[in-house]
């Protein structure tokens, strides 16, 4: 079977193609009979080429187009591979998938679902870690209410802060002059012996 698999192949022009493909799945760790069955579903899927011979075999003389050896988010190339055609695998981590998938369905859509959970589980962190930085509530929380007593006493103070907040970068520039200024002033006094 496999000479007659090979001698159609080489007629349609896609030998080369096949065995290429085939030598990238064996290399990124599948098995040589699942590399096999993987190269050849991909390069039927593809419109016959012509022949080595110059024949005119193929409705369609455009090359088939290699897969790549990029490497993508792995949830992308689960999404991809789930909801596109193998002919529209373009590297070899999608080809690979999708043999994966073909060959173990439960344990692959149950890491993609555990992928999908943990990239929502990292969207809900981020937006919880947003608070509000007068009282710290968290989005979606409501502020408690406000102390008129309480503000009312701690205005002054409140005024003083947003002063201060208002010309932080100033005041740590003054800060690290004074700092340099003492710090000469103490080595020169070291220097003079008092």
């Amino acid at each position: 079977m496999r000479e007659q698999v090979k001698a159609r192949l080489k007629a349609e022009g896609k030998w080369q193609a096949f065995v290429g493909l085939r030598e990238k799945l064996k290399a990124n760790g599948m098995k040589p009979a699942q590399a096999w069955a993987e190269a050849l579903q991909h390069v039927d899927s593809q419109p016959p080429l012509p022949a080595a011979d110059g024949s005119p075999t193929a409705a369609n003389p455009e090359p088939a187009p290699q897969l790549s050896d990029d490497f993508d988010a792995t949830l992308a190339v689960m999404k991809h591979v789930v909801s596109k055609p193998a002919s529209a695998d373009t590297t070899i981590q999608q080809a690979t998938y999708r043999t994966w998938l073909r060959n173990d369905p439960k344990g692959f859509l149950g890491k993609q679902a555990d992928l999908e959970r943990a990239e929502a589980e990292k969207g809900r962190a981020a937006e919880s870690a947003k608070v509000c930085l007068y009282c710290g509530t968290k989005p979606g929380e409501s502020h408690p209410p406000r102390n008129p007593r309480l503000e009312e006493l701690l205005k002054p103070e409140l005024e003083i802060f947003d002063d201060w907040m208002q010309h932080y970068d100033e005041f740590m520039a003054w800060k690290k002059d004074n700092t340099a200024t003492k710090t000469v002033n103490v080595k020169q006094r070291q220097g003079s012996g008092r």
